[in-house]
Order: structure tokens, then sequence, then C-alpha cells
């Protein structure tokens, strides 16, 4: 120990720890270290789970009127506000780490979400989500000194290392999405930048967050991370404002939406699944350590809340998995399963296999090559057009990430021509 030590002193590496922790791909909460802390201290029983409420600091509220010229571009929208809050530059990098990590998880790569975050006391309400022609509007983008209009942010973009595999979802559009201030002036263009008007600093007091979506429920899921992870920086902690978004069809929705859900269970249940014999007492407390509200409502059955943290809840099995994890796995007695399954091979696959090896023996040489192919292999090489005619016999990868997995094959010759190009100088050989 002592040696090594030693070593990484002379070789100037750092002495810290670090560790990797696993996240589930449906714990957002655990996304930032906000959420990891709260999660942990809850799990030790240093304390209780929060109560997030609603504190409306302006009356009225502020409103977000949604025009139906987004529809065809993502169509829902949601928004909250966090006042009084307090920023540090640690903290403010984890608040967009946080976005940047939500937008490569449940948003997938903002296909079906994107959200901005604005400092509130450089714009006024009631805002607009409305679809603008691109040529019909200027801004300066975020981080950026000079205006432009939405043409040319596509060309500005395009050169940007971070941005450029998000333009493709607005290229082509003869509409671009944009959230507008009630003086006319462009907070942000999903899902791809904000204004830099509207940029968030270290003293930031009021952040309005806006969340646009294809989806709706995933809409919420990620508004509701973000107030349940940053709210505990405002005065009041764990408050959040409410924003009354009007829809083109005229209903009104108050977001965001904090309502837990609630599931009735019983023991007997959760014991069977997990494998174990717990009292409701101790599985209540268990439960309660997983961020889970717990109510027993008897001898037998209790009342389960998942907060707004919790989205991954949606049956009781998932309170089981909870229930296993707090207990421990390694606490779970083995048992030898009471029925026999005898595994055996699928006879379509053993008579294929019989082929295979009798063409082998005939001489033959089996290729075993990849489902996706290039387009150019798969039509240019086979003397074909690319075109929409030819594409349209084929699945295409959207965003491959080479070129030499672009479509799904639908014929193996490509396959076969390219294995005898890259083989053609060696000799062939049986090991027979």
């Amino acid at each position: 120990m002592f040696e090594n030590e030693q070593n990484k002193k002379k070789e100037g590496l750092s002495e810290d720890i670090l560790y990797k922790i696993e996240v589930a791909a449906n714990r957002y909460d655990l996304l930032c270290v906000e959420g990891l802390a709260l999660a942990l201290r809850t799990f030790l029983n240093l304390e209780q789970f929060p109560k997030f409420e609603i504190k409306n600091v302006q009356t009225p509220i502020n409103e977000l009127h949604v025009e139906s010229t987004v529809n065809e571009v993502r169509p829902h929208c949601c928004a909250a506000i966090l006042r009084n809050i307090k920023f540090t530059e640690e903290s403010l990098i984890g608040f967009m780490e946080l976005q940047d990590k939500l937008h490569q998880n449940i948003c997938k790569a903002r296909t079906l979400v994107s959200m901005g975050t604005h400092d509130l006391d450089t714009v006024s309400g009631p805002f607009k989500y409305v679809g603008l022609k691109p040529e019909s509007f200027k801004f300066v983008p975020l981080n950026k000194t000079e205006e432009c209009n939405g043409n040319e942010l596509l060309d500005l973009l395009s050169n940007d290392a971070k941005l450029k595999q998000y333009v493709h979802l607005l290229k082509n559009e003869p509409l671009f999405p944009a959230i507008v201030d009630s003086e006319g002036r462009i907070m942000s263009v999903p899902p791809l930048i904000n204004s830099d008007h509207s940029k968030i600093r270290v003293d930031t007091k009021n952040v309005f967050i806006e969340v646009t979506a294809k989806d709706s429920h995933k809409a919420n899921i990620v508004l509701n991370t973000l107030i349940a992870m940053f709210s505990v920086y405002c005065i009041d902690k764990f408050t959040v404002e409410e924003v009354l978004v009007v829809n083109p069809n005229g209903d009104k929705v108050v977001y965001p939406n904090l309502q837990f859900k609630t599931f009735n269970t019983d023991i007997d249940y959760l014991n069977r699944i997990a494998g174990t014999d717990l009292k409701i007492e101790t599985i209540s407390k268990l439960l309660n350590r997983m961020e889970l509200i717990t109510s027993i409502i008897d001898e037998k059955n209790l009342t389960v809340t998942a907060p707004i943290t919790r989205s991954d809840i949606l049956h009781p099995c998932d309170i089981v998995e909870d229930l296993a994890i707090s207990y421990g796995y390694n606490n779970i007695a083995k048992v030898k399963p009471k029925t026999i399954c005898n595994g055996s091979q699928q006879p379509i696959n053993k008579l294929s296999d019989l082929i295979r090896l009798e063409m082998a023996l005939s001489g033959y040489t089996e290729c075993l090559t990849t489902v996706l192919i290039s387009k150019q292999d798969l039509f240019t090489n086979m003397l074909q057009e690319i075109n929409e005619k030819t594409l349209s016999t084929c699945a295409q990868i959207l965003m491959s990430k080479t070129s030499e997995f672009e479509v799904v094959r639908n014929c193996l010759t490509p396959s076969i021509l390219k294995t005898i190009e890259a083989n053609k100088a060696h000799e062939v050989r049986s090991k027979f």
C-alpha cells in the first residue's frame, strides 16, 4: 500500500479516491449530486423525504399560451418557476449538467422532449409558445454575440461540436417552435438552443423552466425532476410557483403536477415476490428508506405513495424491487425452485445446425455477417440508384454512428460479395 502511494506521488497522479455509481436508466432523480444526496440521506434515515409544495408569489400566476402553429413540430408544453433560488458556481454547473443528462436519457437526444431554463427577471409574461417562419425572427443564441435568423441558426449550429447532432430536428421544417415573451423577445428555439438574453447566471434569483415535447407524459417527468432536484436551493426549500398553460383548443392546465401516485398492496404479495418473510412494520420501514411513503392500513395491507421523483414506480411489482434492494439482495434466502425446467435446443435450430455442418463438410465456407450495411454496398455497388423507391425496400437507421451501418440489408448478396472482396487474397484452407 505504501509503495503504491509513493509511486503515485512520483508519477504525479492524484491521490483522490473516485467512486463509480451505477444508476438505473429510469432513476432520473439520481443523475445529479442533489438527487444522490437526497436518496442517500433518506436511505440512511438521516432525514425524512421532503414534501414538495406550491407557493405562488405572483397573483395572478404567469401564463404560457400554446398556439396551434406548433402542432406539427412538438405540440406539448409545460412550465414552472423556481423563486428566490441561490446558485453557486458548482450548483449552477450541476443544474446545466442535469439538463444535458436528461436530454440524452428520457428525452432521447431531444427528439421527444427538450427543456429551457431562463432568468425570469430578464423577460416578462405572459409567454407564448408559437411556430415561426425561420426567416421571420432574429435573436442572439446562447453564448453568442451576433443576431441570426432561423436559417442562419442552423448553419451556425452545424459547426458546433455539441449541438450539430440536433440540427436535423428542425432542418426542412417550415415553422420553427419558439418561446416568446410579452415584448416579442425570443427566449428559446426548442429543441436547439436558448437565447443569450435570458441566460442563467450565478446571480440569477428566479428561474423560469419551460419544457416542450412530443410526449406530454415525459414532459411532466422532466419538469418534475428539475423542480425536485433544484428547489432545494430556494429560500423556501422544496417550493415551486405554478404556470398556467393555455392550449390551442382553449383548455387551461396548471403546471407543475405534484400529485403523488398511490398503490394499495399487501404483505403476502410483497413477501412472495421478493422471497422474504417480513412483518408489515419492517416492510414499511424498508420502503420509507427508498423514498416510498408507506402507511399501514391493517396487519396485512398497506398504502405506498410514490413521490414525483419516483416516476419509475408504475406497479406494485416495482415496489417489490425496492423492497428487495432496501432489505439487501444478499440477505434473501436462496431456495431451490419448486419447478424443474429442462432446457433443450429448438427443433429449427437443431435442423439448421445439421444443415450447416453438412454444407461445411461438402467444402462450403460459412459467412456470418452483420444485418446492418451501408447504402453504397446495398445499392450503389449493386448497380442500383439510391432514391425513395429503393430506400423503401429496407429499414433505415436514424442518426447512424458510422456510414458502414446505415440500413438493414434486404438481401445477402452484398454482404457475401464484400466478404469475398476482403478475403480474395487469402488462401482457402481445409482443416479436415
